[in-house]
């Protein structure tokens, strides 16, 4: 639950609390914050939810997380959590953990039962090129591929690659935050284009001219040094260059809300688009370390 109030200086203050009942016992987490910095708070009171745990002795195959963006585990331990958070669409109750007693007289000698974790799902590309642990709310809405640089459908600019030989991969992301109780619909694509020469700096240029078009000449391409799964990468974002002004007539420059993960193995290069407000998220982190590039 979420409400606010004035405290005794007159401040406006939000405040947050979660509750958990189990076994006639009311476990609650609490954070406030000034009216105008709570959003901004709400990333981690989620990460100290997320670690919350009511200990048990023999765990349920599948454990609801905590957060109030509703993120729940998928199929690992509780230790791979990084790997494992995703959104729960349904509305069961939480299931806390039971809290672990210690035994007076000598634990019996019967084995406690012993509960499987069920299969991941892993994605791989059409081609062969990769493949990645997909969160369970993005659905593979489309896949294209061709071998011969024939024209696909060209997702807004990103496909603009004409004779090269290129896979695409789309994923819709319904996504709901139960805290802010909003959602949106979030595109995620996955793209390989090959017969890319040059170094990764000349390509990441060639891609930023790609998306701009004929508009490229305003834009640069600012990058940050990531990991995509164990793969050197770069995070690309694009932003109007210093003294350059955009065309006030033109449609809203799409790529400017995308961050393009990207890396370049020999001739091929690998971009994946995400939207760059949710790249924090646990769903896009834990999909991001699970990805493997297998081709070579």
């Amino acid at each position: 639950m979420v409400y606010s109030y004035t405290d005794t200086s007159g401040a406006s203050i939000v405040e947050g609390r979660a509750f958990v009942v189990h076994e006639g016992r009311v476990y609650t987490l609490a954070f406030a914050d000034l009216a105008g910095n709570f959003d901004g708070s709400v990333p981690t009171f989620n990460s100290v939810m997320e670690s919350f745990r009511l200990h048990e002795t023999a765990r349920p195959a599948t454990k609801p997380g905590a957060g109030f963006g509703a993120f729940t585990s998928s199929t690992q331990s509780p230790s791979e959590s990084n790997a494992s958070n995703q959104r729960d669409r349904s509305n069961q109750p939480v299931q806390p953990e039971q809290p672990v007693s210690v035994p007076a007289e000598p634990a019996p000698t019967t084995a406690a039962p012993t509960t499987s974790e069920p299969e991941t799902t892993q994605y791989t590309s059409p081609d062969g090129h990769f493949r990645f642990t997909p969160p369970s709310a993005w659905e593979l809405w489309e896949e294209q591929s061709t071998a011969r640089g024939d024209t696909i459908e060209p997702w807004n600019t990103l496909f603009n690659w004409p004779g090269r030989p290129m896979t695409k991969a789309l994923f819709i992301w319904e996504y709901f935050d139960e805290w802010e109780q909003k959602g949106q619909q979030y595109e995620v694509v996955l793209a390989v284009i090959e017969k890319i020469p040059g170094s990764q700096s000349q390509a990441i240029e060639t891609l930023k001219n790609q998306l701009t078009g004929s508009l490229s000449h305003i834009y640069a391409p600012s990058t940050t040094r990531v990991r995509i799964g164990t793969q050197p990468g770069m995070a690309i974002q694009i932003a109007p260059r210093l003294g350059m002004v955009e065309p006030w007539s033109e449609g809203p420059a799409w790529f400017k809300s995308v961050t393009f993960y990207s890396f370049k193995q020999g001739d091929t290069l690998f971009v994946w688009a995400l939207p760059s407000e949710m790249t924090e998220a646990p769903e896009v982190k834990a999909a991001v370390e699970s990805f493997e590039w297998i081709r070579r």
